[in-house]
């Protein structure tokens, strides 16, 4: 378009020129017929009036159909409509426009038609240099600001810049903060222009290997798949020569010259009234296109008497208007999908094995090489023990997590492979994983000492891994699954931490600094992996970082804060460099060699992208085939652990392990369970024996990764239960808990259960025990005598003491034959028949109160338990004297009270502390009086994300299967 223009201009003057020379001759050699001849030269100029009115028409026609940015003046009305729409990489750029100055006839007549003027520009590998001098130097200040807004509109959010006013320190653009708020600046290193152009001469390269070849040789002929993700780079040199030492001049040479290639654009802003350094001249630009204002000021005029008119800058009210749309609008992006790149098809699913190493793609870079992250040991015995990924905040850290486990996991079975992944206390980045079958542990909002614990955990697995292999002779996970040990199947362990830097907060001790340090040192031998992420690399708080980090291999950088990219000292200054180009989302540089800066080793590319709803199918097709193909000795015992939300009874492990075997276990099997350790599966019950009828009941979780909070009871004295706490609906959820345990303990003809419930009506927690025993002990087949009636405690009472008496006539063996008996109540001391009166030298026990007392003193060690739940200590008081009675109640469970109650009923203040870190999560306190043993928890509660009627409804599904199997 520019050279069609340009021709119609030269054709047009050239016809203008002819008529003149005409003219001319018919005034000199026809004096006599003046008359005749001034008609002629009349009619003459009247026919190219009309021409050059039929141009002018064409002109406006076809600049009406152009994009706003490309044509129109700053001045012109569109813009008030204007919108940002399509990227225009457009061959030329407007710096002006061109107006006709013909004094025509009439009073109407003015100037005549005006038309834009452009120079080259994409594609055209042209330097643009505006000549001027220190007359004109604001003129050309001017058009070079008009041109860096004018690539920013034709360009939207496809644009980065590099700004350069060493002279004026960056006066030169007063649009700066706008543009940085809605395009990508570079941030200067420095004052050193040299410096600053070192990382565009990097990225020139970096496109020249990854992108440029036979069929694609310039940037703006990439297929738009590949250039999306990529961005035109426009350098401004404002006061050139000014303050621009031989250094930047020969790196602005070397950027012009070679830079249109790549999508590198290079404008000068040039004052000759500077002189060069000696032996430097302008002509070592080898593509200069000049635009000329010292001859002609600000306009220059042509021979058929157009006048060039060079742009100025938009008004700062249109400026603003503007750049506050470009700023609002979408950026446009093309994602690489994760299908092409990282998925497989499902019937090559978990074909690889992990003996050696773990890997997936991640991404691409450049055109067709694919993006890796592994672990383990790759081909040339090149270790890469674990890794770290800085990114700030909107890089597309979350996308990578997802892109990078789900790879994995289509690869790797859970035989091969197993999953921790830790949320700092602020995230949910790992909520999806909660059903991955690969998930060990998927902890959210993770306070910093239950993120420790997950380490103290691994470090446990290293020692227990480390034992296995002592005996079997070898010396690291690869060599005991080669040599077909027991177990030898041993899968490797990846833990993904995200925002680690929360691991030492709290930590004086500098726990966590310790046992990233074993893991780091040790953990590649024993098969267990880390990768740890944040927005920066080292943290405050952490020690032995020169240590851990010699041993993190893998180093990852997102975009990050200039501040952080330059204070790197884990990425080399070529990888500084190509991380300051990590401009959009998911663009990425990786380093697996522990940071070396040699050639190669830092690679850069752009992460695909994995739609959540393509996410979510995936994890369930992946939880079908474990539960269709995998043995559940195969499967880990996820654990879920949400810092700020309470735990869900049908996620405990533990009770899901025993829920998934066929049935109701025999007291020995139940034996054999309770012994082991937690590593080969068991509850770590070392004191478990049969022939005391001992029953487990889980309470809620607690703050360790594998902590399920759990009473246990036996046929000994004292071994009942009391329950206190103002928060009825955590309360009731520990209560239910504990019926579904007992459930599980031993078949309905082994447990029998008394309810006694004084809830208050049209309350939340007024059924939860009635929809208990319908969704889970009616299913299972148990015999439940439920009751709200007061009047028919003193009858429940009795009969329980008739069956006191009864049993203490048996022998032993007729005692172990005999059914448990569960007695839960609930708000006691709302029955009057059952409080303690005062009768003038204090509180004594009602005669129901007394046998109550016989129930609870004599009761336990014939089978027969109490479990009681007050509102408060006062209420408790009520009932059962805090001196006497209380002590025949060795579980005790407090949710927060005051420290005066605290002392009385757990003989310590820590009940008074529980919430201490805020209102959520609700917390609780185990303690085992016999042992003098506490545990702070989790409890269950009746508002758990997942509704309890739901929960409860999947418990009764498996109950049944073991009804109907029995």
């Amino acid at each position: 378009m520019f050279g069609y223009w340009k021709n119609r201009v030269n054709e047009l003057e050239s016809q203008i020129n002819d008529g003149r020379q005409e003219i001319a001759k018919f005034q000199s050699n026809a004096q006599a017929l003046f008359r005749h001849g001034k008609g002629n030269a009349e009619k003459f100029d009247s026919h190219f009036q009309q021409l050059l009115d039929k141009i002018a028409s064409e002109v406006k026609t076809y600049l009406d159909t152009q994009a706003i940015p490309l044509v129109s003046d700053w001045e012109e009305s569109e813009w008030e409509n204007w919108e940002p729409s399509d990227v225009l990489s457009q061959p030329i750029i407007r710096i002006g426009k061109k107006v006709e100055q013909r004094k025509l006839n009439g009073p109407s007549r003015g100037l005549g038609f005006s038309l834009p003027e452009y120079v080259p520009f994409i594609g055209e590998n042209k330097i643009i240099i505006i000549r001027c001098s220190s007359r004109t130097n604001d003129q050309g200040l001017a058009l070079l600001q008009s041109l860096i807004i004018r690539t920013a509109l034709m360009l939207p959010h496809q644009a980065r810049y590099t700004l350069l006013d060493p002279a004026g320190n960056g006066a030169a653009f007063p649009m700066f903060r706008q543009l940085k708020e809605s395009q990508s600046v570079r941030e200067l290193d420095s004052n050193d222009v040299c410096q600053d152009l070192e990382t565009v001469k990097r990225d020139i390269q970096r496109i020249n290997a990854q992108y440029l070849d036979a069929e694609s040789r310039s940037f703006e002929k990439l297929p738009e798949e590949f250039r999306i993700n990529e961005r035109f780079e426009f350098i401004f040199a404002a006061d050139f020569p000014d303050r621009y030492d031989r250094r930047a001049i020969e790196a602005l040479q070397s950027v012009g010259n070679t830079g249109p290639r790549t999508g590198k654009y290079l404008f000068i802003h040039y004052n000759q009234d500077y002189p060069l350094p000696r032996d430097m001249t302008m002509e070592r630009f080898k593509n200069p296109f000049y635009i000329n204002l010292n001859d002609y000021g600000i306009s220059e005029r042509t021979a058929c008497d157009l006048r060039l008119f060079f742009d100025k800058p938009p008004s700062p009210e249109l400026q603003n208007q503007l750049f506050e749309k470009l700023r609002n609008s979408k950026p446009p992006e093309r994602k690489l999908d994760w299908g092409d790149i990282v998925g497989t098809r499902e019937h090559e699913w978990w074909k690889c094995t992990a003996e050696k190493i773990i890997q997936t793609p991640i991404g691409a870079s450049g055109r067709s090489d694919l993006l890796n992250l592994w672990f383990g040991e790759n081909n040339e015995n090149r270790p890469c023990a674990h890794g770290m990924l800085g990114a700030m905040t909107g890089a597309g850290k979350s996308n990578l997590y997802h892109v990078f486990i789900s790879g994995l996991a289509i690869r790797y079975s859970p035989k091969e492979l197993r999953m921790y992944l830790i949320d700092g206390k602020e995230g949910v980045e790992f909520q999806p994983y909660r059903h991955l079958p690969h998930a060990e542990v998927v902890s959210l909002h993770s306070l910093p000492q239950l993120s420790r614990s997950v380490l103290s955990e691994l470090v446990d697995e290293k020692e227990y891994r480390n034992t296995l292999f002592t005996k079997a002779g070898v010396a690291n996970l690869k060599d005991y699954r080669r040599k077909g040990q027991p177990g030898g199947n041993l899968p490797r362990i990846l833990l993904i931490v995200d925002e680690y830097q929360e691991l030492f907060e709290g930590d004086q001790d500098g726990k966590a600094s310790n046992l990233l340090l074993q893991l780091a040192s040790q953990g590649r031998s024993a098969g267990i992996h880390m990768l740890l992420a944040s927005q920066r690399f080292g943290v405050p708080g952490m020690m032995h970082q020169a240590n851990i980090f010699t041993n993190i291999h893998l180093r990852m950088a997102m975009q990050m804060s200039e501040s952080d990219r330059q204070s790197l000292t884990e990425f080399g200054r070529r990888g500084r460099l190509l991380i300051g180009s990590c401009d959009l989302p998911g663009k990425i540089v990786i380093n697996d060699r522990a940071g070396d800066d040699g050639e190669g080793a830092n690679r850069m590319g752009k992460v695909v992208y994995l739609e959540s709803a393509d996410r979510e199918e995936l994890i369930n097709r992946l939880r079908r085939k474990a539960h269709q193909e995998l043995k559940p000795e195969n499967l880990p015992l996820t654990v879920v652990f949400d810092g700020i939300a309470q735990p869900n009874l049908i996620e405990n492990p533990q009770l899901l392990k025993i829920l998934e075997t066929p049935g109701w276990m025999t007291p020995k099997q139940w034996q054999d369970v309770a012994r082991k350790s937690i590593h080969e599966g068991g509850l770590n019950i070392p004191d478990w024996f049969s022939a005391e009828r001992p029953a487990v009941m889980w309470l809620g979780q607690e703050f360790s990764v594998r902590g399920q909070a759990m009473i246990t009871t036996r046929r000994r004295h004292s071994e009942n239960l009391m329950i206190i706490g103002s928060n009825f609906a955590n309360r009731y959820g520990m209560l239910v808990g504990i019926l579904t345990s007992l459930a599980v303990n031993a078949e309905p003809k082994n447990i029998t259960f008394t309810i006694f419930d004084r809830s208050m009506a049209e309350t939340q927690w007024f059924e939860v025990l009635q929809n208990t025993i319908k969704y889970v002990l009616h299913p299972a087949g148990f015999q439940v005598e439920f009751t709200r009636d007061r009047k028919k405690l003193p009858s429940i009472i009795d009969n329980l003491v008739q069956e006191l008496e009864r049993r203490i006539e048996l022998d032993d063996e007729e005692l172990l034959q005999q059914s448990s008996i569960f007695v839960l109540m609930t708000e006691l001391d709302q029955v009057d028949e059952i409080r303690r009166k005062n009768d003038g030298y204090g509180l004594s026990d009602s005669p129901n109160g007394k046998k109550l007392q016989r129930l609870y003193a004599e009761g336990s060690r014939l089978g027969i338990h109490l479990i009681l739940s007050f509102s408060g200590l006062r209420p408790m008081i009520n009932v059962i004297d805090e001196r006497q009675g209380l002590v025949n109640f060795r579980h005790r469970v407090a949710l927060q009270m005051s420290e005066d109650e605290s002392f009385t009923f757990m003989r310590n203040r820590n009940a008074s502390l529980l919430q201490m870190d805020g209102s959520k999560p609700i917390c609780a306190l185990y303690m085992d009086s016999e042992n003098e043993k506490s545990v702070r928890f989790k409890p269950y509660s009746i508002e758990s994300d997942i509704p309890l009627v739901e929960q409860l409804t999947q418990v009764g599904n498996y109950f049944k299967n073991w009804r109907e199997k029995s």
